[in-house]
């Protein structure tokens, strides 16, 4: 192709399938976590048998510092993935996200302040761009919903202050309400 050089990312499937196990991974946690629950198990004993029983509950916390090497991936695939992740990681082990709630955050405000290239304005790329914003800013509202996540509050209510995230995380909140 003459002297123009194509950069091919061989990786990329091989991280976006590790995210994506890492993600079945958590949903059956979650699943295992809802059923016992649901059979009626006072939280304490509930605690109990998945800290001591369940192989979820041991892995886990060392997830975390995965999500946060997933969120700072260069391809916005995988950082999309990672961000789905850190929602539902939220549920399962929110104690190991808040240890990490800097460089979780860090990897955030990169995404959510995201400038979108002027020449790519009704493009599919503009599109793409978006999406990551918004599955950014989902994560960050997750976070901010956990106990004693000033930071990540903080983080949402400085986002809130620019228009274009103020009006996403409305819609995003009344989509969640609406659920």
């Amino acid at each position: 192709l003459g002297p123009f050089k194509h950069k091919v990312d061989d990786g990329l499937p091989l991280r976006k399938a590790a995210v994506a196990c890492v993600a079945t991974f958590v949903d059956n946690a979650l699943a295992d976590l809802k059923d016992a629950k649901d059979a009626g198990s006072p939280p304490d004993l509930l605690a109990a048998a998945l800290r001591d029983a369940s192989p979820f509950a041991r892995v886990a916390p060392d997830l975390a510092p995965l999500a946060v090497v997933a969120l700072a991936d260069k391809s916005d695939d995988v950082q999309i993935e990672a961000h789905a992740l850190v929602v539902k990681l939220c549920d399962l082990v929110p104690d190991a996200l808040l240890a990490h709630s800097d460089a979780l955050l860090d990897a955030l405000d990169k995404t959510v302040n995201k400038k979108v290239k002027d020449s790519a304005k009704a493009t599919t790329e503009a599109d793409r761009a978006y999406d990551l914003v918004r599955s950014g800013l989902k994560a960050a509202l997750a976070l901010a919903a956990l106990p004693n996540a000033r930071d990540a509050k903080a983080f949402v209510e400085k986002a809130q202050k620019k228009d274009k995230l103020a009006a996403e995380i409305a819609r995003l909140q009344h989509k969640a309400t609406i659920q």
